[in-house]
């Protein structure tokens, strides 16, 4: 963040394009800190520059960086509509590349919301792994693992963990959080509580390192909501056993 902050003073007095190259992503840095008045204000200057400068790209950048601020803020909805837009603008303009980190980012939010009959369409339009970016080719392993997990574990456990070898050829550790997180859901599907629980903490860890509060809160909030749930499933099979255990003892 400091890095940016530091080349917007050195470089961006009246020089408008710097100022909107600069402003987006350093929006994305507040958000990962969750201060969101810095992140919306570096949003709105760099979307009333792009205004004035013309920029055609700015219908799809803009909107793809807006909805990631979103994201982070826990605004799935409005980061779903715009990406939508962002799509709709990527599609007329023949970026192909920009419309496969759109459908990437939606189909994790409608995942996110339990929406696996929106993500998987999302999903079917990113094609196959080896033509990606390496991380983007993680983040698919990851959501295919998420989506097979109710009806095809196998292929669900493949995904996964195909997800976590490759984000460790990567030398980011949000991209392996990311893997790890995915792996996470992939197996508390399968019922795999207790694996499930140690790929949050995994990821909760990476996150952690890399300042990304948000990411860092959900993959907590996820091992603690496993950890109740493993709780109170044992508390209630104690209680079954010591119920038929009275109900025998009574009845002999």
């Amino acid at each position: 963040m400091e890095r940016c902050r530091t080349l917007l003073t050195a470089h961006g007095a009246g020089r408008p394009t710097v100022r909107v190259t600069l402003n987006c992503p350093l929006a994305v840095l507040y958000g990962l800190q969750e201060r969101s008045d810095e992140a919306y204000a570096c949003l709105a200057e760099a979307e009333r520059l792009a205004g004035k400068l013309g920029f055609a790209e700015a219908e799809v950048f803009l909107p793809v960086f807006r909805a990631t601020v979103e994201a982070l803020l826990g605004r799935g909805a409005e980061a779903l509509e715009l990406l939508a837009r962002a799509d709709a603008a990527a599609r007329r303009m023949g970026a192909a590349g920009m419309r496969t980190a759109v459908a990437l980012d939606a189909a994790r939010l409608e995942l996110d919301a339990g929406a696996e009959d929106r993500a998987a369409p999302w999903l079917a339009a990113v094609g196959e792994a080896s033509g990606l970016s390496r991380a983007d080719a993680v983040d698919l392993e990851g959501l295919r693992a998420r989506l097979a997990a109710r009806e095809r574990p196998d292929e669900a456990l493949h995904h996964a963990e195909r997800a976590v070898r490759a984000s460790l050829l990567t030398d980011s550790p949000l991209v392996q959080a990311t893997a790890e997180l995915d792996r996470a859901r992939t197996l508390a599907a399968l019922g795999l509580t207790a694996a499930a629980g140690a790929a949050a903490r995994s990821a909760a860890d990476h996150f952690t390192g890399k300042g990304h509060l948000p990411g860092a809160r959900r993959a907590t909030a996820f091992r603690t909501a496993l950890h109740l749930r493993r709780t109170r499933t044992t508390t209630d099979t104690a209680t079954a056993d010591l119920a038929a255990t009275i109900t025998a003892r009574e009845g002999s």
